[in-house]
């Protein structure tokens, strides 16, 4: 019971970084740093892929249904985006067991980046121009991932200090 009233603390924080995150200037058109997803790396760490795929979907489904925008374009790239990005920190977790929370936090930034560069270019511009985003995706995920591991390594380890861990 108290791993799920911590699960859900953690994804009312998860919304909050969501929405504080929405105020933010945007350095590349509908790019975002993902500090939600901060929370998500978090999760995956301390309770695993299935705590985290939960408290990930519960976020964009809330946050989605906040904004006004359950099953739009914007909520498919970022369920879309966030699993892709789950998937990528789960699988590197499990088979890269050197990997540190920076790497792979860049690589769930990058896999969340490419996904949505495959949905859009297949369900909502149809064309393979989008793809000319690429280098700056890219880019973006080296920067916001980098961002996000470094906190989420700072995070963890005053949460292992505080806990005696």
């Amino acid at each position: 019971m108290r791993k799920w009233a911590l699960l859900g603390l953690l994804t009312g924080i998860a919304l909050i970084l969501f929405v504080l995150e929405s105020f933010l200037p945007q350095l590349i058109p509908g790019g975002r740093i993902g500090l939600s997803q901060l929370v998500t790396l978090l999760v995956l760490f301390w309770f695993g892929w299935r705590e985290a795929a939960t408290v990930l979907i519960a976020r964009v489904l809330l946050g989605s249904l906040f904004a006004g925008g359950l099953m739009n374009p914007v909520f498919v790239l970022g369920l879309g985006g966030g699993i892709a990005a789950l998937l990528a920190m789960a699988l590197s977790l499990e088979y890269l067991p050197m990997a540190s929370p920076l790497g792979i936090s860049v690589l769930g930034a990058a896999a969340h980046n490419l996904a949505q560069l495959v949905l859009t270019s297949l369900f909502l511009v149809g064309q393979a121009s989008v793809w000319n985003l690429l280098p700056y995706f890219l880019w973006a995920s080296l920067v916001s991932g980098t961002a996000i591991g470094l906190i989420a390594y700072w995070i963890g380890m005053r949460v292992e200090n505080f806990l005696g861990v």
